[in-house]
């Protein structure tokens, strides 16, 4: 079973605001499962509320540029950018983050790049959807594109980005960062 919250994000911003293949298939697959039908089922407990924390705050150091919280909050074992890309060694990321170069081109853009997640972000209204294993070993915030339809509020199918974690002696930390 899972714990999953929605948070909506009220407004749009328009300023500058993975793991290993092991954790991130448990993840996913823990995103992609379904609650029991049992409606008595008891969902287990978990830091769900740290988690969501601490996927607004690496969407706001995505949107706003914010390189140094990125680099604070990145798992001492490394980061993953992209769907297929290698873990990049943490000394590496913090590395390309203070230099401007690789990492920081793909999460920010570079020399006018248009395909960095925070030019996917930018001017969108978002919500986003915090999920944790059970027993919090592993977190994933997927961060979808909200869309009004008439006096409704809906979410777009597919995540424009999934943000991965582990849980490190109590600490949520960054492990993977996946985008369309």
């Amino acid at each position: 079973m899972i714990v999953g919250f929605i948070w909506t994000i009220g407004a749009a911003c328009n300023e500058p605001a993975v793991t290993s293949k092991k954790s991130r298939n448990s993840v996913a697959a823990l995103a992609s499962s379904s609650p029991s039908h049992d409606q008595s089922a008891q969902l287990p407990v978990v830091d769900s509320v740290s988690l969501r924390t601490i996927g607004q705050q690496t969407l706001d150091a995505l949107r706003n540029g914010d390189a140094a919280f990125l680099a604070s909050a990145a798992d001492e074992k490394g980061v993953a950018l992209g769907t297929d890309n290698p873990v990049t060694p943490a000394s590496e990321f913090r590395r390309e983050l203070n230099s401007k170069t690789g990492a920081y081109c793909d999460l920010f853009g570079c020399n006018g790049t248009p395909n960095s997640v925070r030019a996917l972000l930018s001017g969108k209204t978002v919500e986003i959807r915090a999920v944790a294993s059970p027993g919090a070993a592993h977190g994933q915030v997927d961060v979808f594109e909200a869309k009004r339809s008439g006096a409704a509020k809906e979410s777009s199918g597919s995540a424009l980005v999934t943000l991965f974690f582990e849980n490190r002696k109590g600490a949520w930390r960054l492990t993977g960062i996946e985008y369309i």
